[in-house]
């Protein structure tokens, strides 16, 4: 033990600003001067007396009461001693003073590491007053199993000294040891590189590395140390230390460490003075900055009640986040760093724990999003916690249903709805601007909004509540409210407007007492609860604002597969608007029925005149002028007969889906076009005497009107043998996210297609007017029908097409079966399962692979009943180390695969002097495709089927395999078939002759019947 003093002795009288001991001089801020002897841990060497000169900074109680924070600062002075384990301990304090009253106390508590899992053990405990003169101590530690460091407060601002003396413990041994510690010097930051060499020598000697070391070995040394930057101190193990700065080999780079934490430390405790509204140039005390220290314990086994709390004069921290909580920007303002010192930073009367401390959190989170743009880039609000982000979703959803539905139950209690709602708030009025606010009709003055635009809403508001917190404790306020009440009036108070009727926006319930007390303030007339993290975020990545004449979006709408209708609000690309848009309201008649920040809106469209406009917000709340949804179109309809009457005899009604409205009519020119203007969704018939439509109607959405032309064929009610239109083909695409998706390619571009997606037959009536773009898939399995019409043809025969996934989920019976393969597994694909199907991972589902685009849902009773498990991705454990409980299950398709090419289906005429062409179709991995019809013409032959290279014969309309394929027609003579009406197609001039072959044909049957009677009078 003597060579380790004397190695540790050298080293301190190197460096002039060393104390004689292991601490280094103190700030000047911390009005410490502390004078101790050579370093030592439990021994003889320890025996020398060490005298400490105290801080005045006060009592921690008083200064909390000052400022009404929820937990205390620290006002004790660090000894660099600890008091061993398992002993009784003994030794000697004196105090010197003039004060004829101090209130000086020594306290202790472990640090780095426990010896029971208690945050109780890391909470300083006052050990007992000190008297002027001697104080002899003995201290039972004979219980414990880990050393407790020692340390003196000073409860007054009275200046005063102890001088501690080690003694004897029981077991014989001194009961004090001496362990490294250092304190910033800012004259002489190099100090530090002479601190970490001792502290190395001192962990290399030995520290104890388990609860009870020291118990067994007093010659060992407690495994502690700490930094104190300023204010700030960090209390860890030594040889966490030492471990975390094993790479420093010089003065230059420990200097330069210690320098940044120290910078870092100390800016994170100014940036939280300003947020709370403190000013070191106030004259009134309550709003001055704390000279008291910041202590954050870091401990290697403390996890009860969890690794992460804040209690009494500090907060606890795992010994895993040093030293990244104190290195960076974005580690100091880590979420849980912030959360656990926010909950001493908290004000009383406004506090909702676990909730409001958050608030902290958020700013300190915004701080380092407000460096990275600093830096040249852009502020994302995937800075927050997770829980911000889900809660900003569920106001935005909240404040949509509201508008229909005034009984939507909001989440306000919730701490992550709380938190968010508030923090938007305060900091909407971070720049607000008072210019036009009219302070002689209401009691707010210029002063107090003076306050809110130099220290921010929440400073603001902390400055009021310090001023008179008695205004606000509100009986009846709880954490269940979010202290909703006391909020309310504070708030309105410090930033002069009435809050209450703000904070009801977010679903808050304010009791009318407290909104009589802030009804004497003005309405705010900005729709605040449209400021969100995202438009926050706009602001801080420098986008603009709208003006009084900004225009409204561009807006567009799309007719869904559920009947429903999809209207898009957006700006362009790349505009000023659209870099500050934070949402979109839709209203309905003026009124609003819908809120998104996206633009995005789904209505059920009813059958009466709604007018529906959009108006966008920018990211202060400003609104834009409105824009129209526009609910009215212009149609193309071709109307042709089947026996070439002039088709602007036919009548063409149109019936519009509002009741009110009366129905008009009209008639084509001869060629049977017409145009209709300024529609609104309506029904399309076409009538003519002795005649019937096909189709019988066909329906006009105003709202979503793709073009293309209607067809109409009126057909003889006695006609026969009308040309069919050639049936669509269905196969697969790829949307535009590259996913697999359903498309319809009709025989002619002009025919006008219908389809369905629910497996019913389609028709005009019946179905979805196909635009041109893809089908979307979003299930399995999904059947697709379609059918075609064209003017002077009959419609054609339905088409159909199958999509069927065929991806698969895996499941494991252990963790981690995805990355390693671990234990049995089994794979499953679209459908339902009970427990005879999940076998050996019933109640042992442990881990799955889930491809993107499956969703699997696990159900803890059979029948697809019970608590559910929902899983949309692979992972490596569903419960930690356990199974969850699983008795059924389902797997469904939510998006497509995919999309991948498997062939193509090329058709070949299968004569010579077959005329037309067929182009091919690409096939794709999931969907099945259907013969074509033959659309190739032969003079004197009809289409038969299509025969592959293989000799396999498909009719058009049934199953092809999948593959590439060549499809060749076949052909049967038809000298003998009777004339056939063959109209031309939409747009043809070209002049049918069926009405001579009709005439022929009757004449040629009037003569045989003649001759046939002529045989039979004969006979």
């Amino acid at each position: 033990m003597a060579s380790r003093i004397s190695k540790i002795l050298a080293l301190s009288l190197t460096v002039a600003t060393l104390s004689a001991g292991f601490g280094l001089q103190p700030a000047v801020a911390n009005e410490t001067n502390q004078q101790q002897e050579t370093a030592a841990t439990a021994d003889n060497s320890t025996s020398q007396p060490t005298t400490i000169k105290l801080s005045t900074v006060g009592s921690k109680d008083t200064d909390k009461n000052r400022t009404y924070q929820y937990f205390q600062f620290e006002n004790a002075d660090w000894t660099g001693y600890y008091i061993r384990p398992g002993i009784t301990a003994k030794f000697k304090i004196t105090l010197t003073t003039d004060s004829t009253a101090p209130n000086v106390l020594w306290a202790h508590r472990q640090a780095g590491r426990v010896d029971a899992n208690n945050y109780a053990l890391v909470r300083m405990d006052d050990g007992g007053k000190l008297k002027a003169g001697e104080n002899e101590i003995t201290y039972d530690t004979t219980s414990r199993k880990v050393g407790q460091v020692l340390y003196i407060r000073n409860d007054s601002t009275s200046p005063a000294s102890v001088t501690i003396e080690n003694m004897d413990g029981s077991d014989g041994k001194p009961s004090l040891g001496r362990y490294p510690f250092y304190v910033y010097d800012s004259t002489h930051p190099e100090a530090f590189w002479t601190y970490l060499q001792e502290l190395r020598i001192y962990v290399q000697d030995g520290v104890d590395t388990k609860a009870g070391d020291l118990n067994d070995n007093p010659s060992l040394g407690m495994d502690v140390t700490s930094i104190e930057t300023g204010r700030m101190v960090y209390e860890l193990r030594a040889a966490k230390l030492v471990d975390v700065l094993k790479d420093i080999q010089d003065e230059t780079a420990a200097t330069a460490w210690i320098t940044n934490i120290v910078k870092v430390s100390e800016n994170r405790l100014s940036f939280f003075d300003h947020v709370q509204g403190f000013d070191a140039a106030d004259t009134d005390s309550r709003q001055l900055p704390s000279k008291m220290k910041v202590v954050l314990e870091l401990t290697q086994n403390l996890t009860s009640p969890s690794s992460m709390f804040a209690w009494y004069t500090m907060y606890h921290l795992p010994e895993s986040v040093f030293p990244g909580v104190a290195t960076s920007v974005d580690g100091s303002h880590g979420w849980g760093n912030d959360h656990e010192f926010g909950h001493v930073l908290d004000i009383q009367p406004l506090a909702q724990v676990e909730s409001t401390n958050n608030l902290f959190s958020m700013w300190g989170r915004h701080e380092v999003g407000a460096e990275k743009v600093k830096a040249g880039g852009k502020f994302e609000t995937s800075v927050y916690h997770s829980g911000v982000l889900n809660a900003q979703k569920q106001l935005d959803a909240w404040f949509d249903a509201k508008m229909t539905d005034p009984s939507a139950a909001s989440k306000w209690g919730d701490i992550w709805w709380d938190v968010t709602s508030k923090w938007e708030i305060l900091r909407y009025f971070d720049d607000y601007d008072y210019s036009t606010y009219d302070f002689t009709s209401s009691p707010y003055t210029k002063e107090l909004a003076d306050q809110v635009n130099k220290y921010g809403g929440l400073g603001a508001v902390y400055r009021q509540v310090r001023r008179n917190v008695a205004a606000y404790r509100v009986v009846g306020d709880s954490q269940a409210q979010g202290m909703a009440n006391a909020t309310a009036k504070a708030y309105s108070d410090a930033l002069g407007f009435d809050m209450s009727e703000v904070l009801e926006r977010y679903g808050a319930t304010i009791y009318d007492e407290v909104k009589a007390y802030t009804a004497k303030y003005p309405k705010l007339p900005v729709k605040i609860q449209y400021f969100s993290i995202d438009a926050e975020a706009r602001g801080m990545n420098d986008a603009g604002l709208f003006s009084k004449t900004t225009v409204g979006p561009d807006v567009t709408a799309k007719r869904l597969t559920d009947g429903k209708l999809s209207i898009t609000a957006a700006y362009p690309t790349g505009s000023g608007e659209a870099a500050t848009v934070s949402g979109y309201e839709l209203l309905a008649n003026g009124s609003p029925i819908h809120w998104s920040p996206t633009g995005s809106f789904t209505i059920d469209t009813p059958a009466d005149s709604t007018k529906y406009t959009v108006i966008a917000y920018d990211r202060r709340a400003n609104p834009s002028q409105t824009t129209n949804v526009v609910s009215d179109t212009t149609v193309q309809i071709k109307v042709l007969t089947a026996d070439d009457t002039d088709p602007s005899k036919a009548t063409v009604t149109v019936t519009p889906d509002d009741s009110t409205v009366s129905p008009t009519t009209t008639h084509t020119d001869s060629s049977g076009n017409l145009t209709l203007k300024n529609i609104p969704s309506s029904t399309i018939t076409v009538t003519l005497n002795g005649y019937s439509s096909e189709p019988k109607t066909a329906h006009v959405d105003g709202y979503d009107w793709a073009g293309g032309v209607l067809q109409f064929t009126l057909i003889p009610d006695h006609a026969a043998n009308v040309r069919t239109t050639p049936r669509p083909t269905i196969t697969g695409t790829t949307d535009s996210n590259g996913n697999l998706a359903f498309t319809i390619i009709p025989e002619n571009k002009t025919d006008d297609v219908y389809y369905t997606v629910d497996g019913s037959t389609p028709s005009s009536e019946n179905g979805y007017r196909w635009n041109g773009t893809s089908i979307p898939i979003n299930t399995s399995p999904l059947t697709v029908k379609a059918i075609a019409y064209r003017a002077g043809y009959k419609p054609s025969s339905i088409a159909e097409a199958t999509f069927t996934d065929n991806r698969q989920v895996t499941i494991w019976n252990q963790i981690y079966g995805p990355s390693y393969g671990s234990g049995q597994k089994k794979s499953f694909g679209v459908g339902t399962y009970e427990a005879a199907d999940l076998d050996f991972l019933t109640d042992k589902v442990s881990s799955l692979s889930v491809p993107s685009g499956l969703k699997v849902t696990i159900y803890e009773g059979p029948n697809l009943t019970g608590a559910t498990h929902v899983y949309t991705q692979t992972v490596n454990w569903v419960n930690g180390y356990n199974p969850i409980k699983s008795q059924s299950m389902k797997i469904e398709t939510v998006t497509a695969p995919d999309a991948k090419k498997t062939g193509t289906v090329s058709f070949q005429p299968g004569a010579d002097d077959a005329t037309g062409t067929m182009n091919p179709v690409d096939r794709y991995e999931g969907i099945s495709m259907s013969a074509p019809d033959i659309a190739y013409k032969r003079t004197g032959f009809k289409p038969l089927k299509w025969t592959a290279p293989n000799g396999n014969a498909y009719t058009p309309g049934s199953l092809l395999p999948d593959g590439n394929l060549v499809l060749t027609a076949d052909w049967l003579e038809d000298d003998k078939q009777t004339p056939v009406m063959d109209m031309p197609s939409a747009g043809s001039n070209e002049s049918p002759s069926w009405r001579t072959a009709v005439l022929l044909t009757a004449f040629v049957a009037l003569v045989l019947a003649i001759l046939a009677r002529k045989r039979l009078t004969r006979g």
